[in-house]
């Protein structure tokens, strides 16, 4: 049987889904519906318009828009009466789905700090049926904000790379998806590690010669490993220079001066850190492994033991 004219019911009865089944609803179908095909042995004899006389059972299932009803029939075709009695089951009703409108498809964003950044999703949607539309936003789970009609959701997200899903949905159970891929960009600033504000070394020539300095260490705030860390004299005596530190070695004169480290994480963001740089003069006194001096002895120079300086 083919249903041919549209009908409305003013009331019925509601079915949730459950035990395997999905959401129906009952109602009457009233008398008079017309029908625009008879199924006979052989086929249908379309054409044939047959209306009911009495009151039928309808079910139509809410996941899919197919209608089931029940039907009697009686009617003469061709000279003979036809009788017609059973269920029929409609086609599923196809659902006009929102049009969902997203200003990209993809967002990249660097972390100001704390290895994550705020990310703003958008969207706009409409129904092509004039239904209520609704819009949920996700990222890295289930779209479940429910933003009725559009605007936007804020996201606190992780440094990496991320995916959001916006989904539109109207009352009929249309649906309309967009992915946005996210990427927060790693631009939180390494740390050192408690370096001392200063450090004095031992020269060993009186003019400029080599001296060995220790770096300080710094670590990555948003992912494992160490972070590099290079350093450069940017001051020595009073004046601005611009000296680097080449394996924990540098030339410089007895004196004072400034280092400046720098340590640069994997992903390319740095931070930087200050020390003053004593130079001690050339020893008077030199001891490889030890220097012994007497009591209320007076030195009028500097002494250097290999044990500890």
């Amino acid at each position: 049987m083919f249903l041919d004219n549209p009908f409305l019911t003013p009331s019925g009865t509601f079915f949730p889904a459950g035990g395997g089944l999905p959401a129906t609803f009952s109602f009457p179908l009233p008398p008079g519906v017309v029908f625009d095909g008879i199924g006979v042995g052989d086929g249908f004899l379309l054409g044939t318009t047959v209306s009911s006389d009495q009151e039928l059972n309808a079910t139509i299932n809410l996941a899919t828009g197919a209608l089931v009803y029940d039907f009697d029939l009686r009617e003469t075709v061709n000279g003979s009466l036809v009788e017609l009695n059973g269920t029929a089951t409609t086609a599923s009703v196809v659902e006009i789905a929102p049009v969902l409108t997203t200003p990209t498809t993809s967002i990249s964003i660097d972390s100001p700090g704390a290895c994550a950044a705020n990310v703003t999703l958008t969207a706009s949607a409409s129904s092509p049926v004039a239904s209520p539309v609704r819009i949920d936003y996700g990222i890295d789970k289930p779209a479940q904000n429910k933003l009725d009609g559009g605007g936007s959701a804020l996201f606190s997200v992780p440094v990496g790379t991320h995916t959001a899903t916006i989904a539109a949905r109207d009352g009929n159970g249309g649906e309309t998806r967009a992915v946005i891929t996210v990427n927060v960009n790693d631009r939180t600033p390494p740390v050192f590690d408690n370096p001392p504000a200063s450090q004095t070394v031992q020269g060993c020539s009186n003019a400029s010669g080599a001296v060995h300095v220790t770096a300080p260490t710094a670590h990555n705030q948003c992912g494992p490993g160490a972070a590099t860390v290079t350093g450069t004299v940017i001051q020595f005596n009073g004046s601005a220079v611009s000296i680097p530190i080449v394996n924990g070695t540098v030339n410089l004169p007895a004196g004072t001066g400034v280092i400046r480290w720098v340590a640069t994480s994997p992903s390319g963001a740095t931070a930087t850190f200050d020390q003053t740089l004593v130079v001690v003069a050339p020893t008077t006194f030199f001891g490889k492994a030890g220097v012994s001096i007497a009591d209320r002895s007076i030195v009028n120079g500097s002494v250097f033991s290999g044990a500890g300086g």
